[in-house]
């Protein structure tokens, strides 16, 4: 990312509650599957637009924290 991007968190101006290390983990682990046939899809859960946006330009599927729960009800019991 360059240096003047502060889409994600502006730590000068005391803003941005935004991630960056989810978009981070997602790629590494992206990367490390990379070769394989089959491998992990990482799917970022945020309501963050800044770290929605980042993800979508890295090809990082991600959602909203209402769309994962509606996409996985059922999946999880109490």
């Amino acid at each position: 990312m360059p240096e003047d991007d502060t889409s994600l968190v502006n730590l000068y101006a005391n803003k941005g509650a935004a991630d960056p290390i989810l978009v981070a983990c997602a790629l590494d682990g992206m990367r490390e599957t990379a070769n394989q046939l089959f491998g992990w899809t990482w799917v970022i859960v945020s309501n963050d637009n800044a770290v929605r946006a980042k993800a979508t330009e890295f090809c990082v599927e991600s959602c909203t924290r209402e769309e994962f729960f509606s996409r996985t009800r059922g999946s999880w019991t109490a």
